[in-house]
């Protein structure tokens, strides 16, 4: 049996009330008032659990003895646990103790009041529309023609409340047919089938597919129920990929997104989308933007692999695509022995059922032994639209039905919303008068595109939502971009750009070239990769590379990466030096010149076309806003690069892109981000680089300027120049910290003779003079310190060799400074992490000589290269400068040749 809710027993006598009420409307109306309320009060009961389980437990907490020791450890609550102290609070509940709380937490009062209203309203209004339906549900449903069998059951709140706490449920008749019951239209649904239809007439080789039934009635529809099915034979699973690829590709057409692990449903041989309301993505960034990335849009559709960590070694996919991982607990806010005397606040967890993956005999089968099935058919589904694009784009097109239909814009991911709601009902919220607005300021966030009146009237939308305990939902109509909150409250136009009209444009512009290169995304990503040769370690990671590259329909070239920050997701590596296409190309122009590989230093200037082109597109402007500032993130690190790649390549013309680009950054009083990693210290040397390489007369001023801007962003105190995170205390080190603002100063300093930038580098390093401690630079609160470019021994190390390069008079007294940061370097251990950022690769660029050369060779020999990625649950390396291979391959060249390797950790001159 199913364990009641926490506070269960206090709760009851409201929620009996209610239920009460809703019972005597149902008779009424002649509804089925016994199936519903035997729905609604399990539902009503973990709702008001939620909502109301912190502010009882911080009531009854003082009243109860101390948990045993072995409280904890029982996730099941033994007979003989004592109850006394809770039955006595219960009692006290009951005796007017729930009114008085109520009383001093009102805005809890107001919730549950709120709760019970809505979702009993919405039950109401569903079970009328059922009655009402009745005729046109004979008619939809088989068997149904002597009219609608009696309602057995009701699961309620199968999806987030949206529009005072309308949810999707599900419904059992008393013939066993079931149904999904949906309080918004099934336009968007219809749409996709036809969609689908059409598409299977263009191409009879196409595989069918199985759509759900449905029956749209406006402002509400009804599905036909989506059971899991296993396949019966491995041709069934090989099947089921191919309609994946179908699939896949009619979201690139309507730019779906939101297709997560619980809206696929492996029905056999079927993959089965039961929800598709987020279609026609808007466009909201510029067209230069857009043309540079190039991505294409199934790559937010949910499709594609979405890994979660859940503890060590432990993963959750929340993609519908990917392969199968291991099942894992999924926690959530709760209460352990509920009822008793032990009772406390604990983390619960779950096994979440997802049946997004095909099964055969019991077990998930993997994409990746069938990613060519599912590559061909999205290849093929495309070249039909290509085939045939004006009837697709014609007015009787399958894009005609969707100009009036509702698609949702996600303004903030669901799960924010509901750690929001969590928040508010913790008991310092729900008595706090104000509860409601603090919890909106944390969500106040800039625009993403919209008008500044329309953005803070969705901000206004997004709070009165939350203030009815809904998952705020933004819709919009993609013929004429409106957009409203599913409240009713209108927002105003979501894009200048009809989001209809966008999907007509991208097939317009759809192209053989763009079909391929979509494809080859899609095998990047899911088909297995070929192991690295280890012959040659440096010819075998850059062959393995230039074999992952995927073509642009303009000649450039891209790569995938897995995304480093949790959750991990797999993207197009984007064009800076960090983790894009410019620290790729710069390794192999440099080893191209080296080994004579012209093939190399092809792919190397395919690399940077993308980028070369943005330096010539006249309607790109601000690009520090839009691609970040910085050495790492942003423009400062693809100026570096385009200068870097000039020689190896003998293409002078790089360096002339290099000074478009600096043309076009944009206002420095926008900027905001100062680090070296991605803000404005990360400029400055890039631009101090240029300068020396063109001496072109403007740099000078337009380093002043930006030099101020990250003065302006600093604080002076007791003497010392700070640059302050938004949490917590400045650190030391390079790539976040202090050092990389002095090394920025001096390289302003250096090209526009400013004596108080060269007084503001000094200032810097006085913090970090406090911090320093046993040949290290630890953060402030005294953790462990790491060894690595991005902070630490090595980041310090090239810094203070940067300073005494740029001013060696100001710095000489630093030099002990970077003899220790030197010791300290070359005696880390050689295992760990191998990459450029954090680990050996880094360690080796920042020493002179052959220090660590024997260990790092041998270490990559064998094919340990370290990698952030290897320990990804699936098998997927990064190929990327600063996390992946391709640093280890530029530490490789700098074993080989040290003078045919640029400085892309810090890019000033380094010798002294």
């Amino acid at each position: 049996m199913t364990p009641k809710p926490a506070f269960f027993s206090i709760l009851r006598p409201p929620l009996d009330h209610a239920l009460g009420r809703f019972r005597a409307a149902a008779e009424a109306a002649c509804l089925p008032a016994d199936a519903l309320v035997a729905g609604l009060e399990p539902a009503l009961a973990r709702r008001l659990s939620i909502i109301a389980g912190p502010t009882l437990f911080e009531a009854f907490a003082p009243r109860r003895p101390t948990p045993p020791p072995l409280a904890a450890l029982l996730d099941e609550t033994p007979a003989a646990v004592p109850r006394a102290a809770y039955d006595a609070f219960a009692a006290d509940m009951a005796a007017g103790g729930l009114e008085r709380l109520l009383a001093a937490h009102p805005g809890l009062a107001r919730s549950i009041d709120i709760l019970l209203a809505h979702t009993l309203d919405a039950a109401l209004e569903m079970a009328v529309r059922l009655r009402d339906d009745s005729a046109a549900l004979a008619a939809f449903v088989p068997g149904w023609s002597a009219g609608v069998p009696a309602l057995a059951a009701v699961e309620f709140g199968l999806s987030d409340p949206h529009a005072e706490g309308r949810s999707v449920a599900g419904l059992r008749f008393a013939d066993g047919a079931r149904l999904a019951y949906k309080p918004r239209s099934l336009a968007v649904e219809a749409g996709f089938e036809r969609l689908v239809r059409w598409l299977g007439a263009r191409d009879a080789g196409l595989p069918d597919q199985r759509l759900p039934r449905l029956l749209d009635r406006g402002q509400h529809g009804w599905m036909e129920w989506v059971e899991p099915a296993e396949c019966s034979t491995a041709g069934e699973v090989d099947d089921f990929y191919r309609r994946l690829g179908v699939l896949a590709a009619c979201l690139r057409l309507l730019r779906g997104t939101d297709i997560h692990s619980e809206n696929l449903i492996a029905a056999g041989a079927y993959p089965v989308m039961v929800d598709l309301e987020c279609l026609f993505a808007p466009d909201l960034g510029p067209g230069w933007l857009h043309r540079l990335h190039d991505l294409p849009a199934y790559m937010e559709s949910g499709l594609l692999p979405f890994l979660v960590p859940m503890g060590p070694g432990q993963w959750r996919n929340m993609g519908s695509g990917g392969p199968p991982l291991p099942p894992v607990a999924v926690p959530d806010f709760g209460f352990r022995h509920a009822g008793a005397d032990w009772m406390d606040r604990a983390t619960v967890t779950s096994r979440p059922d997802e049946r997004n993956l095909p099964r055969l005999d019991g077990v998930e089968q993997d994409i990746r032994a069938h990613a060519p099935a599912l590559v061909e058919a999205y290849r093929r589904a495309l070249a039909a639209v290509l085939a045939d694009r004006e009837n697709f784009l014609s007015a009787d097109g399958p894009l005609a039905g969707f100009a009036d239909a509702r698609c949702r814009y996600v303004a903030l991911p669901t799960e924010s919303y509901r750690r929001l709601l969590v928040r508010l009902h913790e008991p310092d919220m729900t008595a706090a008068p104000d509860a409601l607005d603090r919890q909106a300021a944390r969500i106040d966030r800039p625009s993403v595109g919209l008008a500044t009146a329309d953005w803070r009237r969705l901000l206004a939308a997004e709070k009165a939502a939350l203030g009815r305990l809904d998952v705020p939902a933004f819709l919009y109509r993609p013929g004429d971009a409106a957009l409203a909150e599913a409240g009713g409250a209108a927002i105003g136009p979501l894009s200048a750009l009809p989001p209809l009209e966008t999907a007509r444009q991208a097939v317009r512009d759809l192209s053989s070239a763009h079909i391929e290169r979509e494809a080859a995304v899609l095998d990047r990503i899911f088909a297995p990769a070929r192991p690295v040769s280890a012959d040659d370690p440096l010819t075998g990671i850059l062959d393995w590379i230039a074999s992952r590259a995927v073509p642009r329909a303009e000649g450039g070239v891209d790569w995938v990466r897995p995304y480093e920050e949790p959750p991990i997701t797999f993207r197009i590596a984007g064009h800076g030096l960090y983790h894009g296409t410019a620290g790729i190309a710069v390794v192999l122009a440099a080893a191209a010149r080296r080994r004579g590989r012209a093939d190399w230093a092809a792919l190397a200037r395919r690399a940077l076309l993308p980028l070369r082109h943005l330096a010539r597109d006249e309607t790109a402007t601000d690009l520090g806003l839009a691609l970040g500032l910085g050495h790492a993130v942003g423009v400062g690190g693809m100026i570096a690069a385009l200068c870097w790649s000039a020689d190896p390549l003998d293409d002078p013309a790089c360096v002339a892109d290099a000074l478009d680009l600096a043309g076009k950054l944009g206002a420095p009083d926008r900027a905001v981000a100062f680090d070296f990693y991605d803000g404005i210290a990360g400029l400055l040397p890039a631009l101090h680089l240029l300068h020396q390489r063109t001496g072109d007369a403007g740099l000078p001023a337009l380093m002043a300027d930006w030099t101020d801007r990250l003065l302006a962003l600093s604080v002076e105190e007791e003497g010392m120049r700070l640059w302050k995170p938004r949490r917590g205390k400045p650190v030391a080190g390079l790539a976040h910290g202090q050092a990389g603002m002095a090394v920025a100063l001096a390289c302003a300093f250096d090209t526009t003779g400013r004596d108080r930038y060269l007084d503001a580098a000094a200032q810097a390093l006085l913090w970090e003079d406090r911090l320093y401690a046993d040949g290290n630079w630890p953060d402030p609160a005294g953790r462990r310190p790491v060894t690595a470019w991005c902070h630490g021994a090595p980041g310090i190390a090239l810094s203070r060799r940067a300073l005494l390069r740029l001013a060696p008079d100001a710095f000489a007294p630093r030099r002990a400074e970077l003899a220790a940061a030197l010791r300290t370097t070359a005696a880390h251990p050689t295992d760990g992490p191998g990459d450029l950022c954090c680990g050996l690769a880094g360690r080796l660029l920042a020493l002179e000589g052959e220090a660590l050369h024997a260990p790092a060779l041998a270490r990559w020999r064998a094919g340990d290269y370290g990698l952030w990625s290897d320990r990804l649950p699936v098998a997927f390396r990064d190929p990327c400068l600063f996390k992946g291979l391709a640093g280890i391959a530029l530490a490789l060249l700098r074993i080989e040749a040290p003078e045919a390797v640029p400085p892309v950790l810090l890019p000033v001159s380094l010798a002294t």
